[in-house]
């Protein structure tokens, strides 16, 4: 996955997937009114900023309890980032394909389809005529975020629906909130280490940390399993551990979740670990 700041860096400096062309509004549409682009941009802006989730990918994760076996869910644009900016009436918007590859939109100050959508720019490489909007809906409970993927003709194909899963991103690295999501529903936590006397207690926390575990200092979660060759696809969920200074002794290791258990098993090691 590659590190949103670079990618940032790279569009701004370079222009990265989208030239100047590309940057511009849809064909078609009229150039963005100083005054109704701070209109929208008061409107929006408040709203969908943050970090969000394809919503389909959170709820497989509650159901499966594994990347592994959600991670079908995170085709196409997986999450955004979207930073807010005053100084400007479109703003690039990180995104993060199929979990594994960095890319961006450009989000213009632009009235879109719906009074809740505002026009994108997207480079679909397999539609180069379609076009994108963004737009939110307002819950009781929730706010909501949506990608509208129209035809050139206008007609919309299909809608995705995402989850703010942060207002803000406490690292650049595209991914991060779907990392977040399977720390946050499958380990964060306290842990008793079961058969051990006195217990051993592990903490996970959400933000990837852990104590008490050895002497690791952080973990991650394997959530990117889109590879090239299928032949490569880990069949089966792990957690990578973390020493300080990334040590050589770092170890991956396999996990299942059922119920309040954690197991954890690397080669002949086994544990598990029961959540208080």
């Amino acid at each position: 996955m590659k590190n949103l700041f670079l990618l940032l860096c790279c569009i701004l400096v370079v222009g990265c997937a989208f030239d100047k062309k590309e940057s511009q509004p849809p064909v078609g549409m009229a150039p963005a009114n100083a005054a109704n682009a701070e209109v929208l941009k008061q409107q929006f802006l408040p709203i969908i900023e943050g970090v969000w989730v394809t919503s389909d990918y959170i709820e497989e994760i509650k159901r499966t309890k594994s990347p592994y076996m959600a991670h079908p869910k995170l085709r196409g644009i997986a999450d955004m980032h979207i930073v807010f900016d005053a100084t400007t009436d479109s703003l690039v918007i990180g995104i993060d394909r199929y979990n594994h590859e960095g890319n961006s939109l450009i989000l213009h100050l632009q009235k879109g389809r719906t009074p809740n959508s505002l026009l994108a720019t997207y480079l679909d490489y397999d539609n180069k005529d379609d076009s994108f909007e963004i737009g939110y809906s307002l819950t009781p409970k929730d706010t909501l975020l949506f990608v509208y993927h129209y035809n050139k003709s206008g007609e919309l194909l299909h809608s995705r629906q995402y989850t703010r899963i942060s207002k803000t991103a406490e690292n650049y690295e595209t991914g991060w909130g779907i990392q977040l999501v399977a720390n946050k529903e499958l380990i964060a936590g306290t842990y008793v280490i079961e058969g051990t006397a006195p217990p051993i207690t592990v903490t996970f926390t959400e933000d990837g940390r852990v104590t008490g575990f050895d002497d690791f200092e952080s973990y991650l979660v394997g959530t990117d399993f889109a590879v090239n060759d299928p032949d490569e696809i880990p069949g089966h969920d792990y957690i990578y551990f973390i020493k300080k200074g990334n040590d050589i002794n770092n170890i991956s290791s396999d996990f299942k979740v059922t119920g309040n258990t954690l197991v954890l098993s690397h080669q002949s090691t086994y544990y598990k670990l029961v959540k208080q």
